[in-house]
């Protein structure tokens, strides 16, 4: 998750968050809780919807290269995407929460 000042996504935030509660559920219907060979699993990160929200804006505010773009041209960015590519940073963000906590759980077991 990139650091920035999340404020400026304030206007978008809470269409993101309703979409955000919908696509959870499906989303986590697709792998185990855990599930090794997705790494992922349910765990703070999951359960965590304002950081979910704050990844998937990650995933929006960057450029065809992967580079972080200032927030403010990531906002109008951002407001001319459709549906679906919303759903699509949206479920990075959930799939990134989860392989997060994957990660953290198991990362000691690894050595």
């Amino acid at each position: 998750m990139r650091v920035m000042n999340y404020k400026i996504f304030d206007p978008i935030k809470d269409e993101w968050m309703e979409r955000i509660k919908v696509l959870k559920p499906i989303i986590g219907k697709t792998f185990e809780d855990p599930d090794h060979s997705k790494m992922m699993m349910c765990g703070s990160r999951w359960g965590d919807y304002d950081r979910i929200f704050k990844n998937a804006i990650s995933f929006a505010s960057d450029d065809e290269k992967g580079f972080g773009i200032p927030p403010e041209e990531a906002l109008e960015k951002i407001k001319t995407l459709d549906q679906q590519e919303i759903d699509e940073f949206i479920i990075k963000g959930l799939k990134d929460a989860a392989g997060g906590d994957y990660w953290y759980r198991y990362e000691k077991d690894w050595g």
